[in-house]
């Protein structure tokens, strides 16, 4: 905090200046803070002996001594707190720091400050961030979601937390770090859950009684046989049993992608798997016989365990825990035996978990809500049972023998993309050669960087020394930017038809976290991960060919506007100069229109504008304005909340010269919550106005 000694003849006006510099200062010294990682609402799974090791890293001043942190729970009885602030990283590099600490469940804030010669140069917080249990759920449609809503419930508790992510196709990489949400009514559980449906309510019951947060994924896909699970990870692509083809190496690979990308960050208790209800459809069973045989489905057994050893080998190689609810009918199956169950599908996953390790008796989901309202899907109070079923399961017996899957460390480093073509111009048919260029910015190096570029329609590949190119794709693989290195890779494309081409191209992943762009969000974003280019015709086509953003892509935010709040008992003037032509000839008139619009909530009255003429007009004349000399000025009695007053004069140049307008409301009433009347054209405020014309 900056100190000063002040004195003067007028102490409170100074005292009041020296106020308003030290807390200006301040604004701005402790904005230099950041964190990079955790980020808000993520959850970190626990061992059990209630602890996490978590990592927290970010940027900080250059000049940077130690960075301290502390967390306090967010609610008596949440978690244990730190004693005070304590030292993270005494050593930060290069305006970087990162450190480790281990934290008890609980849910907390997570407040970050430098320091530099004991003195507190920045500051943050992040909040809340969690430790406590982490599920991913995998299957089908019962364990998915149903849209329109089966009358699902939101999660009540605050510690109840998701990633929103919604991935269609994609394969490479889930944006990191993931954002994280409560769970609402009509959430998207990342990467395809849909709505909370019963894991919210589960998510509540855990959170109460467990006494820590819970964070859920969901990977489950609609529709899906396990035969579909097993050939997405043996095959290219897989389609259910009528004929209806899945995205490639889908639905597998959402849940690969989770556990390779989200649970390095968080770890992981146990996959969830409800599934079966699909199965009577898919494959015909093998029938009970008369030696005590049980009917069984030919192939369920085998194809759930192949894909149980996928997931652990997908994680890296460990016997994560699963849990399998005996789930298999629809209200027609439920009549085909007299127990109510679909026995050939749960024969076969009670075999499963009988006969694999740390595989554990989920819930009898058969049982709940027969008949279903749309003949196959929970709903209402169906949800509710749902998720009690599988509160009922995860018992403390469970917890203490499915041991988890913890975090990991997490390393930050700093990629750029950027690019440039040999030629923006070129004929049809003929090439023209890009280079990418990946420049690693951090202090640390960057592995398994991996790029990839589209290309739009109507752009013949040519070739590639560093790309593989596959169906308008062009992929690369880098195994390490070094700091401060920059690697180029370059292609040849060449036009096959009239116009104006948009290429783009991103950074889709690398194994370190950046602290200003998310890998694989798309080439919209602006982040600086991501790179568009161009090049055009000699033949001057005027059709673009550029690209659509990815089915993968989240919904930009809402736009937030800079306006204030409408106020009802004030107004808000706005002035806009709009001219019929910005390019004349000399002596050609030129009508000027000065709007004024009201976007206040109260009528304004008294509105007077002021429009100041540039010299070496000809002449200028208008029936709303009196023009004296180079001003232009007028009077609005009243201006209604909400409307808008259009006022013309016309100008005529006399010479070839650039003409420049300038407007300013100089009083109304009553006063205006975001700007001044009369003081002075070109301070930037939205009662102020310039118009520039060139007349040659």
């Amino acid at each position: 905090m900056l100190a000063m000694t002040l004195t003067s003849t007028q102490p409170g006006r100074l005292l009041l200046s020296a106020l308003t510099i030290s807390l200006f200062i301040s604004c701005r010294v402790f904005a230099q803070v950041q964190v990079t990682f955790p980020v808000s609402r993520i959850v970190f799974q626990r061992n059990n002996a209630n602890q996490s090791v978590i990592t927290i890293t970010g940027l900080c001043p250059a000049n940077t001594q130690r960075v301290e942190v502390m967390l306090t729970a967010t609610a008596a009885g949440y978690g244990s707190s730190t004693n005070g602030f304590i030292t993270l990283d005494n050593q930060p590099a290069s305006g970087q720091f990162s450190g480790q600490l281990t934290l008890s469940g609980g849910w907390y804030h997570l407040d970050v400050r430098a320091i530099s010669n004991e003195q507190i140069t920045g500051s943050t917080r992040i909040t809340p961030i969690g430790v406590g249990e982490v599920f991913a759920i995998a299957g089908q449609s019962n364990g998915q979601g149903v849209l329109p809503n089966h009358e699902t419930v939101a999660a009540t508790d605050d510690r109840v937390s998701t990633a929103t992510h919604y991935n269609f196709s994609d394969t490479v990489r889930l944006p990191l770090p993931p954002t994280f949400s409560p769970i609402t009514k009509d959430i998207t559980i990342s990467p395809r859950g849909l709505t909370s449906w019963c894991w919210g309510k589960l998510g509540d019951l855990l959170a109460q009684r467990l006494n820590v947060p819970v964070l859920f994924y969901n990977a489950a896909w609609s529709g899906t046989a396990v035969r579909n699970w097993r050939e997405s990870i043996t095959k290219d692509s897989t389609a259910t049993a009528w004929g209806e083809y899945f995205m490639p190496k889908m639905p597998y690979g959402n849940l690969k992608r989770v556990l390779q990308d989200y649970v390095p960050l968080t770890g992981l208790r146990a996959v969830l798997w409800h599934q079966g209800e699909a199965e009577a459809y898919d494959t015909i069973p093998i029938p009970a016989n008369m030696q005590g045989t049980p009917a069984k489905s030919p192939n369920y057994e085998a194809d759930l365990k192949f894909i149980i050893a996928q997931s652990r080998a997908d994680a890296g190689n460990v016997a994560i825990p699963w849990m399998v609810a005996r789930a298999s009918v629809d209200n027609w199956t439920a009549t085909l035996y007299p127990s109510g169950l679909y026995e050939p599908v749960t024969n076969a996953q009670t075999r499963v978990i009988q006969t694999t390790d740390r595989v554990f008796f989920g819930p009898v989901t058969d049982t709940i809500q027969i008949p279903r309202t749309d003949g196959v899907h929970f709903s209402g109070q169906g949800l509710i049972r749902l998720a009690s079923a599988w509160n009922a399961q995860l018992t403390n017996d469970f917890f203490n023998a499915a041991a988890p899957l913890l975090p990991k460390s997490v390393s930050v480093t700093n990629l750029r993309l950027d690019g440039r073509a040999s030629r923006r111009m070129v004929a049809i048919g003929s090439p023209v050669t890009f280079t990418l260029i990946i420049t690693n910015k951090g202090a640390k190096p960057a592995t398994n960087v991996r790029l990839r570029c589209q290309l739009p329609a109507n752009v013949a590949f040519a070739g590639s020394p560093q790309l593989t190119y596959r169906k308008g794709i062009l992929l690369g693989n880098i195994s390490q930017v070094s700091t401060s290195q920059q690697v180029a890779v370059t292609f040849t494309v060449s036009p096959t038809a009239s116009g104006f081409y948009r290429i783009a191209a991103e950074i889709v992943r690398a194994d370190q976290l950046d602290p200003d762009s998310r890998p694989n969000t798309s080439f919209f974003d602006g982040q600086d991960d991501m790179v568009w280019l161009d090049f055009r015709t000699t033949d001057g086509g005027t059709t673009v060919y550029s690209l659509m953003p990815s089915a993968n892509v989240d919904p930009a935010p809402a736009v937030i506007s800079n306006q204030p709040a409408i106020d009802n008992s004030r107004a808000n003037l706005r002035l806009d100069l709009v001219s019929d032509q910005l390019v004349c000839r000399p002596l050609q008139p030129v009508a000027i229109s000065v709007v004024v619009t009201n976007l206040g909530g109260a009528t304004a009255s008294n509105v007077q504008v002021v429009c100041q003429l540039p010299s070496s007009l000809h002449a200028y004349y208008s029936e709303t304005f009196s023009i004296n000399a180079q001003q232009a000025t007028t009077t609005i009695n009243t201006l209604q909340a909400g409307s808008t007053v259009r006022l013309v004069f016309t100008a005529v140049p006399a010479i070839s010269s650039n003409y420049l307008f300038k407007g300013q409301i100089t009083a109304a009433t009553p006063t205006d919550p975001n700007s001044t009347p009369n003081n002075g054209f070109t301070n930037g405020e939205d009662d102020t106005a310039q118009l520039s014309i060139r007349a040659y």
